[in-house]
């Protein structure tokens, strides 16, 4: 029997050995016990019954969906009519695998201001800002840098939106000329310093080629070299405040001088600051003292009833304690990392479906299978294999803290500081500033001698430790 559909409601049959002929007011069909051969037509409907599909001039049973997880494929895996749900991490619109289409990648799937344009045209991609990040994932960063910021500024890679002046990369003085940065903006003197031309205590920068004088912590900068420790950081960074100050990067407390606590910024930024900058003061109380308040302890935090020590990751911390995800009684951020008994015994990167994290951070992350236990970390070597250092953004608003964690890798770049770069994905870190890779890190002591542990900006206000140039 042969059944041909030409228009709906009328179907043409041939039969070559017939059973029962039925005959309706808008249609003829046979019903045979010989196979049911079949036609297709270009936007015409299956021809065959309901339990049955056309498939190679036969009408065969119609498969049935056999459910199955979900896979970032462009595919209904577990036949629910929907594709690819729950690997869009950000809720951005758009999965880590672009439903298996190239163009629609997001190419940071932690961060909804991150993602490309719709191949249909409905979704336009995000848009590029002055953040050394692809935000509109056409692997390129921060194209453009004339046209990203307002009011007269220019976007550099490291710096963000700035007044040009000869501090600034492409704005560097003549040779015989050097940059006057005790003027604002900076502009270009004649003549250039040596390393024994400037009287004391003023030093030479060797960027710019003038006599600066290094100043304390907590001094307004410039560059990093008029300070006599650390770095030039940008004041938002740390504690909230405007401009730059000369501030030291650090992991843990004991890096800090006398007086000064290592303060891990809800924006992201880490340095040695006074108690007074963070809004709190040293007190008596020891490390796992009973407290209320943080002025209440020598650390000078109070973090879930007790006195304790902030941390970056595991091995800031003396066994069995581990580096917990902790409350904070009375200073933002309200989640800080802390040396503390953790819940559960599940270390970063396994399964936190049954056992709780030994950090306290368990995150439903697509990407790794389901719950995983992240945790903190000062660089990638603290993570395993599958995991690298980057960051992990908790909370939105004013609430939000931003913290280094051991996060899935989504991308198989491999390049470290240094390392020419095009994007983040080339790179281990995921982080692509200036085109050179700029790992993760807490210190100056993980980057090379030629760069410092500086925040770096990733937009709205957040903030990433990052190994870049020190000039």
């Amino acid at each position: 029997m042969v059944v041909r559909r030409s228009r709906p409601g009328l179907v043409w049959v041939t039969c070559a050995a017939l059973a029962v002929v039925v005959a309706l007011p808008s249609c003829t069909f046979l019903v045979s016990d010989d196979p049911i051969r079949c036609f297709t037509e270009a936007g015409a409907p299956d021809p065959c019954p309901e339990d049955r599909t056309c498939v190679s001039g036969f009408c065969v049973p119609a498969p049935t969906c056999t459910g199955s997880t979900e896979l970032c494929n462009g595919r209904d895996d577990d036949c629910d009519q929907r594709v690819d749900e729950g690997h869009d991490d950000d809720g951005d619109g758009f999965t880590w695998c672009g439903g298996g289409a190239t163009e629609e990648v997001d190419c940071d799937d932690s961060r909804a201001d991150v993602h490309p344009g719709s191949l249909d045209g409905t979704t336009a991609a995000a848009p590029e800002t002055c953040d050394a990040r692809d935000n509109d994932c056409d692997m390129r960063v921060d194209e453009s840098p004339s046209t990203l910021c307002d009011g007269g500024e220019q976007c550099f890679p490291g710096v963000g939106c700035a007044p040009p002046n000869c501090t600034l990369p492409g704005f560097e003085c003549n040779d015989g000329d050097s940059c006057d940065v005790s003027q604002t903006p900076a502009v270009c003197v004649v003549g250039v310093c040596t390393p024994t031309s400037c009287a004391a205590p003023m030093v030479c920068d060797p960027r710019s080629g003038s006599c600066v004088h290094p100043m304390p912590l907590d001094s307004p900068c410039t560059i990093s070299a008029q300070c006599a420790e650390g770095a030039c950081m940008p004041a938002a960074a740390l504690t909230g405040g405007t401009g730059s100050v000369c501030a030291a990067s650090c992991c843990r407390d004991s890096e800090c001088p006398v007086g000064r606590v290592c303060w891990a910024s809800p924006r992201g930024g880490r340095a040695c600051v006074l108690p007074s900058a963070i809004g709190s003061a040293t007190g008596p109380g020891a490390l796992g003292s009973a407290c209320t308040r943080s002025d209440e302890c020598g650390s000078s935090r109070c973090l879930d009833g007790y006195c304790r020590e902030a941390c970056t990751g595991p091995p800031d911390c003396n066994a069995p304690q581990s580096c917990v995800l902790l409350h904070s009684e009375d200073i933002a951020p309200e989640k800080v990392l802390a040396c503390a008994m953790g819940p559960g015994g599940a270390p970063v990167g396994e399964s936190c479906a049954t056992d709780p994290c030994a950090s306290g951070l368990c995150v439903d992350r697509v990407e790794a299978g389901g719950p995983v236990c992240l945790g903190g970390c000062r660089t990638t070597a603290d993570c395993p294999a599958e995991l690298y250092c980057g960051g992990l953004l908790l909370g939105q608003g004013t609430a939000a803290t931003n913290l280094q964690a051991c996060l899935p890798r989504i991308h198989s770049g491999g390049g470290v500081t240094g390392d020419a770069c095009s994007n983040g994905w080339s790179c281990r870190d995921l982080a692509c500033i200036g085109q050179r890779c700029a790992d993760t890190c807490c210190n100056n002591a993980q980057c090379p001698a030629s760069a410092a542990c500086v925040p770096v900006s990733r937009g709205r206000g957040a903030y990433e430790m990052r190994c870049v140039p020190r000039w």
